[in-house]
């Protein structure tokens, strides 16, 4: 072997370790990502069950994440009681940083609250605390792909005037 061949191999053999690295510590950050999701009670009507979903992405790492816009399902005993629409959109999060959404209103139609029996409607009626739970899935961006984070939050979803 000559000198020239060791070096393109040295060569080569570094390159590969750099980027090994630098997909699995692409891959540790991806992992961090946190968010705290709150929902509150917006109106309740003749057409139905409006809910405030608050979003805060918390990224506690030195990399900027990019990740899909997150899809929220809302629960109530098990059983879906809504969605938000899916959005095909980037959101940046720069280093040690949180990133509020804007505030995501899911309307659950007063037919979709009957189907569900008594128990939501009858307890926002009665103006008592319901728990319920929220999934919230996104995607992140990272080293040319896309990694999938859920994360499930039992809370509780106060009647109207009640903090």
């Amino acid at each position: 072997m000559n000198t020239k061949s060791i070096f393109i191999g040295t060569a080569v053999s570094a390159g590969l370790v750099w980027i090994v690295s630098s997909l699995m510590s692409k891959k540790k950050v991806g992992d961090k990502l946190d968010t705290k999701t709150s929902v509150m009670l917006h109106s309740l009507d003749l057409k139905g069950l409006t809910l405030r979903i608050d979003v805060t992405l918390i990224n506690p790492t030195e990399g900027t994440l990019t990740i899909k816009q997150p899809y929220i399902k809302v629960k109530f005993k098990n059983k879906d009681i809504g969605t938000t629409q899916l959005e095909n959109k980037k959101i940046i999060i720069p280093a040690y940083a949180p990133k509020k959404l804007d505030p995501i209103y899911l309307t659950i139609p007063a037919t979709g609250l009957f189907s569900l029996g008594d128990g939501l409607l009858s307890l926002l009626l009665k103006k008592q605390t319901v728990q319920i739970t929220t999934i919230i899935a996104t995607s992140i961006y990272i080293a040319g792909g896309f990694k999938s984070y859920e994360k499930t939050d039992v809370m509780n979803l106060n009647p109207l005037g009640k903090k």
